[in-house]
C-alpha cells in the first residue's frame, strides 16, 4: 500500500489564499486605474482632434508658408548669390575672337543677375574664372 500524503496544515493554506487574494486585488485595482487613465487620454485625444478640425475649417488655402522667406528684410543683406543650386561662371582662356569674347560677358552677365552677385563683388569673382593668357593681362 502506498504511503499517505500527510495533509498540509491548514493555516497555511489559508495564508496562501490570503495573500493570493490580496494580489488578485491589487492587480484589479491597478487595472481600473489604467482604465481610468486610457479613458481621460481617449477625451483628450477627441478634445485636440476636435480643435483641429475647427482650425481646418478657417485655414487659408491660398496663404504661402514661405512668403517671409522670399522677402528679406533691408537691414539684412541678400546672399542668394552664394548659396542655392550650383551655376558656374565658365573659364575664359582669351580667346581673341570677338564672337567667343561676347558669348563668354552675356553668359557671365546672364549668370550674376540670375544669382543676384552684388556689383562690388562681381570682378573678384569673374577674374577667379580667368585662365591662360586672359588671367596674365
Amino acid at each position: 500500500m502506498p504511503p499517505r500524503r500527510t495533509a498540509r496544515p491548514a493555516i497555511a493554506e489559508d495564508a496562501d489564499f490570503a495573500e493570493l487574494r490580496r494580489e488578485n486585488a491589487d492587480i484589479r485595482r491597478d487595472n481600473d486605474e489604467l482604465r481610468r487613465q486610457v479613458e481621460i487620454l481617449t477625451q483628450r485625444i477627441d478634445e485636440v482632434v476636435q480643435m483641429q478640425r475647427q482650425y481646418d475649417d478657417v485655414t487659408i488655402i491660398d496663404e504661402n508658408p514661405f512668403a517671409r522667406l522670399r522677402n528679406p528684410s533691408p537691414e539684412r543683406p541678400n546672399h542668394r548669390w552664394e548659396q542655392g543650386f550650383r551655376v558656374e561662371i565658365p573659364q575664359f582662356d582669351g580667346s581673341m575672337k570677338p564672337e567667343e569674347v561676347i558669348d563668354w560677358l552675356s553668359q557671365v552677365e546672364e549668370i550674376l543677375d540670375f544669382k543676384e552677385v552684388p556689383d562690388d563683388r562681381r570682378v573678384s569673382l569673374v577674374t577667379t574664372r580667368l585662365h591662360g593668357c586672359a588671367q596674365a593681362r
